[in-house]
């Protein structure tokens, strides 16, 4: 194994893109890698649960080393803990690796500053409409790249998201099922079909609200104003050809 993807159960994955996105890393360099947050009481970062993240085979094997160490170093520590970090093992493993190993998130985002890994669903994150807690987790991120805000971290629209998205979180079944059947249609296909077309498949493919999860939005109106940027988005990270799909999967683990 050379890669592990830490994602809960109700989160989508693409493993094509997350497999080919792999691929320009070397499992053998520590590498925490997913959707950036950053906490304000102690100033540092940590990945988000919700969206994945991606730990490398040397980072692995370096936390369980401090784990097994005796004495274990304090900021490493498996119990004893409140019950907020014994029901958020991420954290704990976070802080683990930033004291212990001084590795830190890294910046996901591609080129154009769209993020691949999401803690929320597609309508949520097209339209910015994300929780409070969440948004306020973006402020005072910082990759050395000079001064960026909350929406350099988190872009709505169309920007919202990478041609490389990896992950969508709070998406239950039927959505899974939709997104999966849209993806697939195929960038050659999708390049025929007018938005008009286009938008007649996604409506008939979405899910009611009602068959939606808790924390999910049903998508955009179509006289809405980020309706056009959701089409766009499904366009943007739709199966290349096909091809996608029949990329040898990388050895990765969730």
């Amino acid at each position: 194994m050379e890669f592990a993807f830490f994602v809960n159960d109700h989160t989508y994955v693409i493993p094509e893109n997350l497999c080919s996105w792999l691929m320009r890393y070397d499992p053998a360099m520590n590498l925490y890698a997913g959707h950036a947050l950053h906490e304000k009481s102690s100033g540092k970062m940590f990945n988000s649960g919700a969206s994945g993240y991606v730990l490398s085979k040397t980072t692995m094997q370096n936390i369980v080393n401090e784990w097994d160490a005796e004495p274990t170093n304090p900021n490493c520590q498996t119990s004893g803990l409140s019950k907020w970090l014994d029901n958020n093992p991420g954290l704990v493993t976070a802080k683990c690796l930033f004291h212990a190993l001084d590795c830190q998130p890294m910046d996901t985002r591609d080129e154009e500053g769209s993020q691949r890994f999401h803690a929320f669903g597609l309508a949520r994150v097209v339209t910015g409409k994300v929780d409070g807690w969440y948004f306020n987790k973006h402020e005072q991120l910082d990759f050395g790249k000079g001064t960026e805000d909350v929406n350099d971290h988190l872009p709505n629209g169309s920007r919202c998201c990478s041609s490389e998205t990896i992950s969508f979180h709070y998406v239950e079944a039927m959505e899974t099922y939709a997104l999966f059947q849209l993806l697939s249609i195929g960038t050659e296909e999708m390049n025929r079909l007018s938005d008009t077309e286009l938008g007649t498949i996604v409506m008939n493919k979405w899910p009611e609200r009602k068959d939606l999860g808790y924390y999910a939005h049903p998508l955009p109106i179509q006289t809405d104003k980020f309706w056009k940027d959701t089409l766009a988005v499904i366009r943007k990270i739709s199966f290349s050809g096909g091809s996608k799909l029949k990329l040898p999967m990388c050895n990765a683990h969730s």
